[in-house]
């Protein structure tokens, strides 16, 4: 669950710029031999831009670089802890939509990349199963190829409905392994260190977005939906809702 506030101010020759801040909170439950359940708040700010002008016959580049930092907790059978996280990512890419009439559609390619860096733990309570876990740092680089359409009408009182389809492959392309060296507290001469495969290297994304614009006003509400799939061991559903003026 989260919110996020953005802006962007058009410029003429089809350069639009523009800045959002976020904030979110989760909580994880992860169920087997020893539950445990986590808990972590994140607030985020980035910057925005899309370079499309009309002679590039459809054509645009866009590019979003986000910085934030997320704050959590775990509760776990043996121990509890609280740790902070640092996280970059940027998203970068490339696509064209040839325009006809109010139908649009065309290839969609771009590339994302996210960096985590999490400092070490030290578990407190839990006596002698406290564990002092090292630092890591994990990078991901996401490669999406797709398609998207998208379709807009107006209604008799001049308000205007839009719908937008995207469907693409991601393949990760870096090490698809996270790392994690760790240690009981006051015996770190026996340390141990683990690996564990994330969930498969390619999945589906589909998601659509339905666009309502006031006919008379700069209000709009859009409803996006969609999800990731065919990833293995993985699924992932996803909804939210945008309202905004644009003046």
């Amino acid at each position: 669950m989260g919110l996020l506030v953005g802006a962007d101010r058009y410029f003429e020759g089809g350069l639009s710029l523009g800045a959002h801040v976020a904030v979110a909170a989760k909580r994880t439950h992860v169920k087997g031999n020893h539950d445990a359940q986590t808990d972590t708040k994140s607030a985020f700010v980035g910057l925005q831009a899309l370079l499309a002008p009309e002679s590039w016959d459809g054509f645009g580049l866009t590019a979003q670089g986000r910085l934030g930092i997320e704050s959590g907790e775990m509760d776990r059978e043996v121990s509890f802890n609280g740790y902070n996280r640092l996280s970059e990512s940027l998203w970068t890419g490339f696509g064209k939509l040839p325009t006809q009439a109010r139908f649009a559609a065309g290839p969609l390619a771009f590339f994302e990349y996210s960096f985590l860096q999490r400092p070490g733990i030290d578990e407190r309570n839990g006596q002698a199963s406290r564990l002092s876990v090292d630092d890591t740092v994990y990078e991901s680089l996401l490669m999406n190829l797709g398609a998207h359409a998208g379709w807009t009408t107006s209604l008799e009182n001049g308000a205007s409905i839009g719908l937008d389809l995207l469907a693409v492959w991601r393949h990760e392309l870096l090490d698809a392994t996270f790392r994690t060296g760790a240690s009981f507290r006051d015996y770190g001469e026996y340390d141990f260190k683990s690996a564990t495969n994330l969930p498969g290297r390619d999945s589906l994304l589909l998601w659509g977005s339905l666009r309502f614009r006031h006919p008379t006003s700069p209000f709009f509400a859009q409803i996006d939906f969609g999800g990731e799939f065919f990833r293995e061991d993985y699924s992932a559903i996803r909804a939210s809702l945008q309202i905004g003026w644009e003046f």
